[in-house]
Formats: C-alpha cells, sequence, structure tokens
C-alpha cells in the first residue's frame, strides 16, 4: 500500500523501495547498483516513466548516497570495514510563508509562547510521525500574522533571522476592529515587518459576505507601500481550483491603487499560465509562492508554474498546512519535500530549486 498514493507519500515510498533492493541485493547494496543491474537486465519494458514526483526524490536519495558509507558489518565479521565520508551540509533555506501562531496552536494548543526554533525542533522529535526527509538548513524565513486578534504587541522583540508579514486573511476581515486596525499600522512601522499581508479575497464564503471582504481589501491596498511587499491570499469558489476569475478581479483592484514597481508576493499560487503573464506585465515585481498543493496540481496548473520565470519563485510551506506523508502539521522544516516535487516538474535538480527560490526571498523581503 505504501506505493498507492504518489503525491503525498513519496518519502515513505524511498525507503520501502531502499528496504526491498537490500532484501533483494544485500544489505550494503546501494540504489545506484541496484538501478543499474535492473538497467542491465533489460527488465523494465520499453516506454515505461518513472512518475515525476518520485523521480527527483530518488535522484536526490542517489545523489547522497555518494557521500554516505553505512558500515553495516557485525562486529563478529572479518570485513574491513570502508572508510567513512563526510555527509555534505544541507542547503540553506528559507521559508517564504509560514504562520507560528496556527502552527503552534495545533501543536501545543496556544498560538503564543513558542518560538520558530521550536517548531524546527518538534519536527524532528520523536512526536512526530514522518521527521523531515530532505535534511535542509532553514536560515530565515517570513512569519505570517493574519488574524488580527493574535497579532503581537507593537512593540515585540524577535531574535534570530525571522522576519513579520501582518495582514488580515480574507476570512477574518471582520475582526479588523479599529483598535486593531490601528494595531496594524503600527506593526507596519517596526523594524522586523517587512511585509503587509497577508490579504486579498477567498470567494469560499457566502456570496453575501464579499462586497464587505472586498471593502476591507481595499482600505488594506491604501495602506500598502512599493518597497514594503504585498502578499496576497487569493481563493475562487469552492470547486475552482484555478481562481482565475479572483486573480484578474484583484489584479484590476491592486492596479487602481499600487504603484506598478509594487512588490508582490502571490502566496499559494495555484493559477494557470495566462494569469502568470498578466500579472507579470502590470507588476514585474511579482513573485509565486508555491505550496505542497503543487502536489495535487491539474495539467493547467503546472503550466503556470513552468512559465514562472526562475527568478520570481519562491517556496512556502504554509505551516501548519500541507503536512507531508504521514506528518499532523507542516513547519518550515518539511520545505524540502515541496523543493522535490517542484524540481520533478521543472526538470531541474532539488538543490538548484531551493538555491534560488532562498535566492529570491533575500531579493524580495531584503534578507
Amino acid at each position: 500500500m505504501v506505493f498507492s498514493d504518489v503525491s503525498s507519500n513519496v518519502p515513505n515510498q524511498i525507503e520501502a523501495l531502499k528496504s526491498l533492493v537490500r532484501l533483494a541485493y544485500g544489505r550494503k547494496t546501494t540504489l545506484q547498483a541496484a538501478v543499474d543491474h535492473v538497467n542491465e537486465s533489460r527488465m523494465i519494458p520499453e516506454g515505461s516513466v518513472l512518475d515525476p514526483c518520485h523521480l527527483e526524490v530518488f535522484r536526490l536519495v542517489v545523489c547522497l548516497e555518494e557521500f554516505y558509507v553505512v558500515d553495516e558489518v557485525d562486529s563478529d565479521d572479518e570485513e574491513t570495514a570502508v572508510p567513512t565520508l563526510s555527509a555534505p551540509s544541507s542547503p540553506d533555506v528559507i521559508d517564504s510563508h509560514f504562520h507560528l501562531d496556527r502552527t503552534s496552536r495545533q501543536i501545543w494548543g496556544k498560538s503564543s509562547e513558542h518560538t520558530v526554533d521550536d517548531l524546527l525542533a518538534y519536527s524532528y522529535s520523536d512526536a512526530v510521525a514522518e521527521t523531515p526527509s530532505i535534511p535542509v538548513n532553514v536560515v530565515g524565513g517570513i512569519v505570517v500574522f493574519s488574524e488580527p486578534n493574535t497579532y503581537p504587541p507593537v512593540d515585540f522583540e524577535s531574535h534570530g533571522p525571522w522576519r513579520v508579514a501582518v495582514g488580515v486573511h480574507p476570512k477574518h476581515y471582520e475582526t479588523l476592529t479599529v483598535e486593531r486596525n490601528i494595531c496594524l499600522q503600527r506593526l507596519l512601522d517596526h523594524p522586523k515587518v517587512v511585509a503587509l499581508g497577508e490579504c486579498g479575497l477567498d470567494r469560499t464564503i457566502p456570496i453575501s459576505r464579499w462586497s464587505r471582504q472586498e471593502e476591507v481589501f481595499a482600505k488594506l491596498l491604501r495602506m500598502a507601500r512599493p518597497d514594503q511587499p504585498l502578499v496576497l491570499h487569493l481563493r475562487g469558489v469552492k470547486g475552482d481550483s484555478h481562481g482565475t476569475d479572483v486573480y484578474r478581479s484583484t489584479l484590476g483592484m491592486v492596479e487602481d491603487v499600487c504603484s506598478s514597481e509594487q512588490r508582490i508576493h502571490v502566496h499559494c499560487f495555484k493559477g494557470k499560465s495566462d494569469i502568470v503573464r498578466a500579472w507579470l506585465r502590470k507588476f514585474p515585481n511579482t513573485y509565486f509562492g508555491v505550496t505542497a498543493a503543487i502536489c495535487v496540481f491539474e495539467n493547467s496548473q503546472l503550466e503556470g508554474l513552468k512559465v514562472i520565470p526562475w527568478n520570481r519563485l519562491l517556496l512556502e510551506t504554509d505551516s501548519p498546512y500541507f503536512p507531508p506523508g504521514k506528518a499532523r502539521v507542516s513547519t518550515p522544516a518539511y520545505i524540502g519535500e515541496t523543493a522535490a516535487v517542484v524540481a520533478a516538474h521543472l526538470d531541474a535538480r532539488t538543490p538548484e530549486i531551493l538555491e534560488c527560490a532562498t535566492a529570491n526571498a533575500r531579493e524580495l523581503y531584503k534578507l
């Protein structure tokens, strides 16, 4: 059953494959040696294609085996142990969008009192059902506060490489009271707050509430500054996986208020190729964040991914959402899994995608 779910179970599938290979060929056999043997034996029918969701993770595992030599010789074995090479350092990464308050609430039952470092430690603890399968060194990220009721204090202290985005999620627009609105404006002047958002339109709410949602979004747009990224949350009606109408109507609203130089982060992008081109024509400084939702993309959405210029591509976990495999909650530590699937669809290597997206996050957010 471990091979039945291609999109979300890749790490478990790779581990299962490694176990089968060792059963068939011996404990010291590598995946690459097994691949070579199968290719030479011509056991795979011509025309067979490895699923792209497996391809890049498989490549990465084979690549890592060049650096790791596991000594599995029993103590009473007379074989000479192979010298162990040092493992490669994990790539530096930046999670361009995640929720500390919501993730903490899901893990510990409270929105405050925990840090990003706590999230990372939790991801590798015995408390999780599935730890990250692609090791990364999370060197920074954008902590998003989009619920007015969980905003940090206006004089909050932030330690480490983390920066903050503050906005109003379109499903929480009713909680933006006068007091919370004043708090938001003051937070936008905090030296560690680098973005306005997330904010935008979400058509999954009843149509009777759309007008008021647009009014609040328009008010937030008037707070936007060209040099401070605007983080957009855009969702169509239930059943509309592309959200084309929302992407287009939002483009018009932003164009009416913001300069063409406005820096924009289209969060959790799921749109088609024409939407990418339309936003870049109007706002050349638009970046597109990709989450693990890519695992269920339709072909038209994958075409949208492929036309995103590499210098406008961001990776994000949107933690606590889109947990991989058996994990109950996502955290920034799992961003390598998203990178692997993106790389498979872009015919690239995972380290390339991680390096590219990290450089783009630094550029957009001036990290």
